[in-house]
């Protein structure tokens, strides 16, 4: 199966085949339409070769037009279909340099390339609301990782904000590897659906047995079959928040009791 950078070289290698196929299509109009003018001002006007050259040029740039003849015939017609096509041969190369994908195919190609070389970083597999937290996290601490988003607006909202994103499902075998998984650090699967979470967690761990396994449950029963699946740590959010709510609770609660205990401690001294 092709990964994400060999299909990216293959379109971009097409499209390039494509514009030069095009610019050598317009090179062969064009020096047509020049032979075709020469050899009819030379003939019809006894011109020699430098003028009927010159003659010609002029023609197709609307510059020049012959009076009588033969020749004005030959005036007009590389008036009209030289100059569109000398128009559209410029047009063209113009596109092909600064209009045309090809930058952006490189561009992504060169952001691929770079995922590739990286190594003990961490994989983000969905940039929903915890996937893009995590990720801010890591990227205040310096630390490399990659968010893997298989929704296209969701990856370009995440990179306006500057955060390392790639486009591509994190349930298929493919998209993992090209996100290095074998020298990455660990494994983050947050996507909304724990199935899928499941289904990343098995195919990471087949590929990177070593690796560490951050896994998303929306569901205590999810828990075991994560665990299963080859999860190190299952992440239920709902018990997350009552755990945290519990140690709010009772901190606030030992820290009432400790100022109160000093406090009286205070007032004996006294």
């Amino acid at each position: 199966m092709d990964t994400r950078i060999e299909k990216t070289e293959k379109k971009s290698a097409i499209m390039l085949e494509e514009k030069i196929r095009q610019v050598k299509t317009i090179g062969i109009i064009l020096l047509s339409m020049l032979i075709i003018g020469i050899v009819g001002f030379m003939i019809s006007e006894k011109l020699p070769f430098n003028i009927a050259l010159l003659r010609t040029l002029e023609a197709m740039a609307f510059i020049h037009e012959f009076n009588t003849g033969f020749a004005k015939f030959l005036s007009l017609f590389l008036s009209l279909f030289g100059a569109i096509i000398l128009w559209w041969g410029i047009w063209s190369i113009f596109d092909f340099l600064l209009e045309g994908k090809l930058t952006e195919y490189l561009k992504e190609l060169k952001f691929l390339n770079k995922i590739e070389k990286m190594e003990n970083h961490y994989i983000i597999c969905g940039g929903g609301r915890v996937g893009e937290r995590v990720a801010e996290e890591l990227q205040k601490r310096g630390i490399p990782y990659i968010i893997i988003e298989k929704d296209e607006t969701i990856a370009n909202r995440l990179k306006k904000k500057g955060l390392i994103v790639t486009l591509g499902d994190a349930t298929e075998e493919s998209v993992l590897t090209q996100s290095n998984l074998k020298k990455a650090k660990a494994v983050i699967s947050v996507l909304h659906e724990s199935e899928k979470n499941v289904i990343v967690t098995l195919t990471a761990r087949e590929i990177a047995p070593e690796i560490i396994i951050y896994a998303r449950a929306d569901k205590k029963e999810f828990e075991k079959r994560l665990k299963k699946a080859g999860a190190n740590y299952v992440l239920v959010p709902e018990i997350l928040c009552a755990e945290k709510i519990i140690s709010e609770l009772f901190e606030t609660d030992a820290s009432k009791i400790m100022h109160q205990i000093f406090k009286e401690g205070r007032k004996k001294e006294k």
